[in-house]
């Protein structure tokens, strides 16, 4: 670019590759707080474990505990692309949902052992644990994993299953 061209109004290539530049990083901004913007607790999960566990031994159902906590991406990701799918929720029909936030909770989360979120965890109504699993899964890893892990097809593991529940 000659220097008549800088005084005739045109703007050097730099400027012009700044200018197409910051719109992609203005979206990629949007998109990264999408996904990582805090969820809350999506409808009828509980939030209480002791109420979720009263709640189970009157509807003689599990309980599924999910350990989160603020600004883990790949937790808000299970819960807008996975918890809320249609095939989930017709699974967790047959469980009483607790999201318990494991920087709130320390103790609770250290009893369940989780080292690391989102983890997953189906308890009976005793507190006895019958399946855990951690991080980001599929719609239909998450589902086989909640129809494979009731308490009625895991009664080997129940037997083996420490208990939470005399912690509470």
């Amino acid at each position: 670019m000659s220097e008549s061209d800088l005084h005739a109004g045109k703007t050097h290539p730099r400027r012009t590759s700044a200018r197409r530049t910051w719109p992609l990083l203005l979206v990629g901004a949007v998109l990264l707080y999408w996904v990582i913007r805090p969820a809350g607790v999506a409808s009828g999960w509980s939030t209480d474990l002791n109420a979720a566990f009263a709640e189970a031994r009157k509807s003689d159902k599990d309980v599924l505990v999910a350990f989160t906590m603020p600004g883990c991406p790949p937790c808000v990701l299970m819960d807008r692309t996975v918890l809320s799918s249609k095939a989930v929720q017709e699974a967790l029909e047959d469980f009483v949902p607790v999201s318990i936030d494991a920087v709130a909770h320390p103790g609770i989360a250290r009893q369940f052992g989780v080292l690391g979120t989102p983890t997953y965890a189906i308890v009976d109504a005793t507190g006895a644990v019958l399946a855990k699993r951690e991080g980001y899964q599929s719609r239909e890893e998450f589902v086989a994993f909640l129809r494979g892990a009731s308490s009625r097809s895991a009664n080997a593991q129940s037997a083996a299953g420490a208990s939470i529940q005399a912690a509470f």
